[in-house]
């Protein structure tokens, strides 16, 4: 045993001292780039501009950070000034994925194609990199929000205040729009994250982001096992409905949809749209000379079929308001009217003596 004591000595000092290079690797600013200097063939026939400028150089990052902007079609005919929604990538992303036809870019209801028909008033979409793996921290935050937005309301006809401003990401980049948003509540009016997200800077903020009237809401898949359901959704969703910072009817999961952006935005792009919107057009800063939004509300298609068995709106939470659809309103509908009931009401799928939005 004596002769092999050395031998054991030295393995363990090797893994003692020995760090992978992947570990000495920070990720603070590791970046995928979009190469693409003119988006506009990703949208032919459209009136506006998309475009990804190299004008805009980081302090933070040491080197000039690509984003992609678009640009509606009054833009360089108007003096209006536009308000502004920025999106933020997931992990391993770049400036260019909203507008990939792989993405947002391939839905009906991404910002750009909502803007040119007509859906939602004229709106600028910047979509910047934030890094393919920083979960939008340390110089990746410092980037965007005290170099990024002071660049683009200076070279573009913003809204340069919060009224004008909203935010929202998908994955890692829906972490990065709650710990913005709620940690600069006098930045943004709105914010969605989608199949992401975290209170890291919720309960620090909340007086704040109370007093500011930060508007939220959350979408993700109803399939989503990797990052949207498992990563804490319900926590998160029912503190910010317990503050009143959320309505039960921000909180969306979309049937039939996983972790992928593009469901997402098919099912509820159109409505995240007009949610930004309703604030933009309460706010005291904005944008008078916008074409009023549509009322017409549009949401995620899902149908429900009771069983046969049911003969009672006290038995399931239905289709209360008759639209077609079992949603989150005709469960807020049901408490008005019935409250949580109790044990023994077959609305309570999960046996838990009250009917709530997890049945």
């Amino acid at each position: 045993m004596k002769k092999y004591t050395g031998l054991i000595l030295l393995v363990v000092l090797f893994f003692f001292f020995y760090t992978p290079v992947s570990a000495q690797t920070s990720i603070d600013w590791e970046v995928s780039w979009c190469n693409a200097t003119s988006l506009n063939s990703i949208f032919p026939g459209i009136s506006g501009t998309i475009m990804k400028p190299t004008d805009f150089t980081s302090s933070a990052v040491g080197e000039t950070v690509g984003y992609t902007i678009y640009l509606p079609p009054s833009y360089y005919t108007s003096s209006k000034v536009y308000p502004v929604i920025y999106f933020l990538h997931g992990s391993l992303g770049n400036e260019c994925n909203y507008v990939s036809k792989n993405n947002a870019g391939g839905s009906p209801n991404n910002v750009v194609t909502l803007v040119e028909n007509g859906s939602i008033p004229e709106t600028i979409l910047v979509a910047p990199n934030g890094g393919a793996q920083t979960n939008y921290n340390g110089a990746s935050a410092t980037m965007i929000i005290n170099e990024l937005i002071p660049h683009i309301d200076s070279k573009y006809k913003t809204i340069s205040s919060r009224n004008g401003r909203a935010l929202e990401g998908f994955s890692m980049g829906g972490f990065g729009t709650t710990q913005f948003g709620f940690a600069n509540s006098d930045k943004f009016c709105s914010i969605i994250p989608m199949a992401g997200a975290n209170l890291n800077n919720f309960e620090s903020n909340l007086s704040k982001i109370k007093s500011n009237g930060l508007k939220v809401r959350y979408v993700t898949g109803a399939l989503d096992q990797s990052i949207g359901i498992n990563q804490g959704y319900n926590v998160i969703v029912d503190r910010l409905i317990s503050e009143g910072i959320m309505s039960t009817s921000d909180a969306i999961k979309v049937p039939g949809v996983g972790h992928n952006q593009q469901g997402l935005i098919n099912a509820e792009g159109l409505n995240s749209a007009r949610f930004h919107w309703s604030c933009f057009d309460s706010s005291s800063g904005g944008n008078p000379t916008a074409t009023p939004i549509p009322t017409a509300p549009v949401t995620a298609t899902a149908t429900a079929t009771p069983p046969s068995t049911v003969t009672s709106v006290l038995e399931i939470t239905g289709d209360l308001n008759s639209d077609g659809r079992v949603t989150s309103v005709d469960y807020s509908l049901f408490v008005g009217v019935y409250g949580q009931l109790g044990c023994g009401v077959r609305a309570d799928f999960n046996n838990n003596c009250s009917v709530d939005r997890f049945d």
